[in-house]
């Protein structure tokens, strides 16, 4: 029986108008986004190398000139644009994608120095965007009347007239809104891959495939919570026109309310401290630190070396730990704003899609460890060019002349290479959640089955 109430429901979804436009417009902007993404992505791809090259001369010429300018010279660590950005970008235009750092310390990170500061970036079309927006638009238009319609139509009297249980009603045509939601998708990512193959500038890989995957059932999920509320609107009125009016009210406030706001809220109740601030306290320490030398240190040539290098290594030790604590904050408040977005569904499809793809915070975090523990792994390499040196002082601070003088091959030194997140990595960081979308769609539901097995179909 469930069987034929699906069908009967699927058929009249796929002969209604709103289905036809549906496909239409997905297929439109799913091809367009993807067109635009492969243009892009090739400009970028040749940014992000010419800069990376500059880096790599700049490295080299630090090596060949002593181990003390491999040691002290800024270098900068970019990371370019995905080649799986077509699914999710992540919003990574306005994360940090460049780091700085040296052998002693990473220190800074920002965002792509390239980009026109007075130019807002708008949100790229790729498929995360489609499906949160114009995809979970459509579920609500095929949802909203599905019981409330029915009821005006007077078919509803008629079809529970039959011997068959409500909640099976309810649940055939929850299902038959995912399906044909899932028949309007699937071409969309069809044609988007076909114009990537063709283009012949983007490998589609196992893992690409594996990432399609996960986004895919990303978006059931997320599909089948929008269709859960979309159903709660239809049983919550008995006319199709307030209806209507409740699902867009609910769109509204998933779309534009609750992330718009999330960010002055998170502000309020996680405040962190002012640059200004952290940069007075970074010159107290070193004040302070300066002041507790002892008396005529800078006059005492047999161990000056040795005390401005103490000395420098101390203000490294404090201006780190001001720096770290700071970073902390924004991170803390950066996720502790991601808990108040998710009162949206639609803001946690968007987080999952980042796990899907390892992109976003995901990637940023996950860079931002490893290149601190790349630049231990530095440290210490260069500490073993300087061991090399017998003539060095050995004094080992930044900012110090108690480094090698002499060049490092540069064939020796070592360069950052970044890591994709693991799928443990990016099962942890959707874990969360992954529950509460499913409680988010489970309670949707049952609060329609409640209302409907005392819904008034006359």
């Amino acid at each position: 029986m469930l069987f034929h109430i699906i069908l009967r429901e699927l058929r009249s979804n796929i002969l209604s108008l709103r289905m036809l436009l549906a496909l239409v417009l997905a297929l439109t902007v799913f091809g367009l986004g993807t067109l635009v993404f492969v243009a892009n992505y090739k400009i970028d791809r040749k940014e992000i190398e010419h800069s990376s090259q500059q880096e790599i001369e700049r490295m080299k010429a630090a090596a060949a000139e002593s181990v003390s300018s491999l040691a002290n010279w800024g270098f900068n660590q970019d990371f370019g644009p995905r080649s799986n950005s077509f699914i999710s970008n992540s919003r990574e235009d306005n994360l940090p994608v460049r780091f700085m750092y040296d052998s002693f310390k990473v220190d800074r990170f920002f965002v792509w120095p390239g980009r026109n500061p007075l130019s807002d970036s708008c949100q790229p079309l790729d498929w995360m965007f489609i499906v949160s927006i114009i995809i979970s638009f459509s579920v609500l238009l095929l949802a909203y009347d599905t019981v409330s319609g029915e009821k005006e139509a007077r078919t509803l009297a008629l079809s529970l007239s039959n011997p068959v249980s409500r909640g099976l009603v309810l649940f055939g045509k929850y299902v038959s809104v995912i399906l044909s939601t899932i028949l309007v998708l699937v071409p969309g990512m069809a044609l988007s891959l076909l114009i990537i193959l063709s283009s012949g500038r983007i490998a589609i890989t196992r893992g690409t495939l594996a990432e399609t995957g996960l986004f895919l059932a990303a978006a059931i999920l997320f599909v089948a919570c929008i269709t859960a509320f979309g159903i709660l609107t239809s049983v919550l009125t008995h006319r199709a026109n307030v209806s209507l009016v409740a699902a867009l009210s609910l769109w509204l406030l998933f779309v534009v309310v609750v992330p718009n706001t999330a960010l002055y809220w998170a502000q309020k109740l996680f405040p962190i401290e002012r640059m200004e601030n952290v940069m007075q306290r970074i010159n107290m320490e070193r004040e302070n630190l300066e002041k507790g030398m002892p008396e005529g240190w800078r006059k005492n040539s047999a161990s000056l070396v040795e005390n401005y290098a103490k000395l420098e290594n101390e203000f490294l030790a404090s201006e780190m730990k001001v720096r770290r604590d700071w970073y902390n904050q924004m991170f803390s408040q950066y996720e502790r704003t991601r808990l108040i977005t998710a009162l949206s569904p639609i803001a946690i499809f968007e987080y999952l899609c980042e796990a899907a793809v390892g992109g976003g915070y995901l990637r940023f975090r996950k860079n931002w460890l490893d290149m601190n523990s790349f630049q231990l792994q530095f440290l210490e390499f260069v500490k073993a060019a300087d061991a090399k040196d017998p003539e060095s002082p050995h004094a080992f601070s930044p900012n110090s002349w108690g480094i090698s003088g002499k060049p490092v091959d540069f064939s020796d030194v070592l360069i950052f290479q970044e890591k994709a997140p693991s799928i443990q990595e990016r099962f942890s960081h959707a874990g969360l959640y992954l529950l509460i979308l499913f409680f988010y769609t489970t309670a949707a539901f049952a609060l329609s089955f409640v209302l409907f097995v005392r819904y008034d179909v006359r």
